[in-house]
């Protein structure tokens, strides 16, 4: 959010900046990429587009599909480009991971069931 509210707003998707931090850094692949401007700008657009949508994940499940690999790729294209190891936020992302399907899958088919397949009661029956 820094990058909207004080680090230059949009600006900073349109400067040089992600060009020269790519050339400071001097790292093979941040070296190629920041010898083309316009990659340079998709590349920081991408950035915010990310950072400032990924609270979305939090509500939305297709969000979450969208925004969480989205960031886990930030987090390792940080690694690769300006040598920024994120190992930490990198392993928060545990998180997203449904544990419960993943350790017990014959009870997680059962409760998907039972979302998705619901007793359906009209207006004025008892449930039997």
């Amino acid at each position: 959010l820094s990058k909207l509210r004080g680090g230059g707003g949009l600006g900073w998707i349109f400067s040089d900046t992600l060009q020269l931090t790519l050339a400071d850094r001097a790292l093979p692949l941040g070296l190629a990429i920041a010898q083309w401007p316009w990659l340079c700008r998709g590349l920081a657009a991408g950035v915010v587009f990310v950072e400032v949508l990924h609270p979305l994940a939090l509500f939305s499940r297709r969000a979450a599909c969208v925004f969480v690999p989205g960031s886990i790729a930030l987090l390792l294209g940080f690694r690769l480009l300006l040598g920024i190891p994120f190992w930490p936020l990198l392993g928060l992302h545990g998180f997203w991971i449904p544990w419960d399907r993943l350790l017990f899958p014959e009870r997680a088919h059962r409760l998907d069931d039972e979302i998705l397949e619901p007793d359906v009661v009209a207006v004025g029956q008892r449930q039997a």
